[in-house]
């Protein structure tokens, strides 16, 4: 997914071809399907796929809030009843993930 953001930030012309094939969609509903097959996936595991989608979704859709609360939503419900974090990685990549939004909207504004 990674390079995919990566391709989609090399030019302005991807943005409308990845739109049109409702790429955001399919993605979220991969991650979606990996995860739910993965029963005993760790936590770092599911906020590193949900991570990677929201840095993709913040590359290609900027302004699309509702694609960032949508993958907000699904993480948390993901993670519902799984606990306290206890892992260092687990954490620092929760914080990354909510961290995302905040430095993207950011680097808009200014």
């Amino acid at each position: 997914m990674e390079r995919l953001s990566n391709y989609a930030g090399s030019s302005s012309e991807v943005f409308p071809e990845l739109f049109q094939v409702e790429a955001f969609s399919k993605l979220s509903n991969a991650i979606g399907k990996v995860i739910e097959a993965q029963d005993e996936m760790p936590v770092v595991g599911v906020v590193t796929f949900y991570s990677s989608l929201l840095t993709f979704t913040l590359q290609v859709h900027p302004y699309c809030c509702d694609f960032v609360d949508q993958i907000l939503g699904a993480c948390v419900k993901k993670l519902s009843g799984k606990g306290k974090l206890e892992d260092s990685k687990s954490r620092k990549q929760v914080v990354a993930l909510l961290s995302a939004p905040l430095q993207k909207f950011n680097d808009i504004d200014t």
